[in-house]
């Protein structure tokens, strides 16, 4: 009995082993992260945005009024 848990325990840690290590494996073969650096300015921030054509509407609406009685100048 002895002999067939110390086989059972060595088997179960064997494939533990080696879960752990195709995961780690898996893991590492991504891209590194490269980073870019410089020095601090400071400084005004400016935006400019320039478009062309058409401006449309995405919802057109209709307004109104309603009166009661009689309308005499506009």
């Amino acid at each position: 009995m002895k002999k067939k848990q110390i086989i059972l325990y060595s088997s179960i840690l064997l494939v533990i082993l080696a879960f752990g290590y195709w995961f780690l494996k898996k893991e590492s073969t991504g891209k590194v992260a490269t980073y870019i650096t410089a020095e601090v300015k400071t400084g005004s921030i400016v935006n400019n945005v320039t478009a062309i054509g058409t401006v449309q509407p995405v919802k057109k609406v209709e307004v109104g009024t309603q009166v009661s009685g009689v309308i005499k100048k506009i």
